[in-house]
């Protein structure tokens, strides 16, 4: 899982600096479309870190039970990244 977060910061940092770099006439014209989207995003991903440092950080720190509800919250919020 980890590993995962690792790969997927460093693909979604590359991908935003691309967007401005390789297309910056498509950026201008359909900047506030993307921002949004990249906007959302952000939230998403530091939602996704914060609660994978609390899955992670709490490997032999938190009770079972709680570690298996928080693990399932993680869940959908990486279908939801992932579906975007």
């Amino acid at each position: 899982m980890a590993v995962q977060f690792a790969v997927g910061a460093v693909t979604g940092t590359i991908l935003s600096f691309e967007f401005g770099i390789l297309w910056p006439r498509m950026m201008g014209r359909f900047g506030d479309v993307f921002g949004i989207g990249f906007g959302i995003e952000g939230w998403a991903f530091f939602l996704e870190a914060i609660f994978i440092a609390i899955y992670l950080y709490g490997w032999k720190r938190l009770p079972p039970r709680l570690h298996f509800r928080l693990g399932l919250s993680c869940r959908p919020r990486v279908c939801w990244v992932l579906s975007e």
